[in-house]
């Protein structure tokens, strides 16, 4: 239900420069004071996980952004729970201590970003939802499309779906929903509570459940008709040719008629073979025998 937390604290004493590995500067204004940012991460080829941690010298500010799943050292594919959480904030406090000294836990932190998400197991169904997904809309975000992925951008909310499987090579169909907070969406999710924006509060699940449901309503994915076979079957051609139009016609005259669509002038002899070929091309044979069940509804967690 969690995954990358980002938050800020401002220190009363300076940290030692050399702790970091780099630094930019960058000048706002021709008269104005150089402000410096300097980094941590981990070293480019290493094994291990470290959180990102910035500094800002002039204002004492520090920053830490960090995964919940990778912290706590949890396969790919899982989902985050409470107690996964508190082992991930543990190790990141372990983290900066070991560093810097001494400093607040991680969980008194103002929060600048946080992402919540969910897995669902769907087998081979991962593409046909993406598909439902790629024909929805979400208000004024736009909706962007990369590799397999559906991404609905606002200025500081992103919402995402993709192929978990896929990204992590393995071999089960897992659809993955992520909605990231930046910055005044944060804010946002704070003031529909109590208005406490520590990382504490903002890792409660009644706020991930509100952030997630809120999109699902967005988006409609709260409505049965959304998974009804036609859509789906719909959304699926548009999703694989680039001309939908005569791909579903020739779909629903072989998933009619059969081998027998090659006769009676309807589709004639090469042209049923050519069709069939497309879709055998693209995965999708399947859909030229029989009925294509619904898609389950997909639904988010209670607790």
């Amino acid at each position: 239900m969690f995954d990358t937390v980002a938050a800020v604290l401002v220190l009363d004493r300076d940290l030692d420069r050399g702790l970091f590995l780099g630094q930019s500067v960058q000048i706002p204004f021709e008269d104005a004071m150089p402000r410096v940012r300097m980094w941590r991460s981990a070293r480019k080829g290493s094994a291990t996980y470290q959180p990102h941690v910035h500094w800002w010298p002039q204002r004492r500010m520090l920053r830490v952004e960090f995964s919940i799943p990778k912290m706590a050292q949890l396969p790919a594919m899982a989902n985050v729970t409470t107690a996964d959480v508190s082992l991930a904030i543990q190790s990141v406090d372990v983290f900066l201590e070991r560093i810097f000294g001494k400093m607040p836990s991680v969980w008194d932190w103002r929060c600048v970003r946080v992402d919540y998400s969910w897995n669902w197991q769907v087998g081979e169904h991962v593409r046909s939802y993406l598909a439902v997904v790629r024909g929805l809309t979400m208000g004024r975000a736009q909706r962007q499309e990369h590799g397999t992925s559906v991404y609905f951008e606002q200025k500081q909310r992103v919402v995402k779906f993709y192929d978990k499987s896929q990204q992590a090579l393995l071999a089960d169909g897992v659809l993955r929903f992520e909605v990231s907070h930046f910055g005044r969406a944060v804010k946002n999710i704070a003031l529909a509570f109590d208005g406490k924006r520590s990382v504490y509060d903002m890792l409660k699940v009644s706020r991930a459940r509100f952030s997630m449901s809120r999109v699902f309503e967005l988006l409609g994915l709260g409505n049965a008709d959304v998974y009804e076979s036609s859509h789906a079957l719909h959304a699926l051609v548009r999703a694989n040719f680039k001309r939908p139009t005569a791909a579903y016609g020739a779909l629903m005259l072989i998933r009619e008629h059969g081998a027998n669509a090659r006769r009676d002038g309807l589709l004639g002899e090469a042209m049923y073979h050519r069709w069939v070929a497309r879709f055998r091309e693209r995965g999708l044979l399947a859909l030229t025998t029989g009925d294509t069940p619904a898609l389950p509804a997909l639904r988010l967690p209670v607790s």
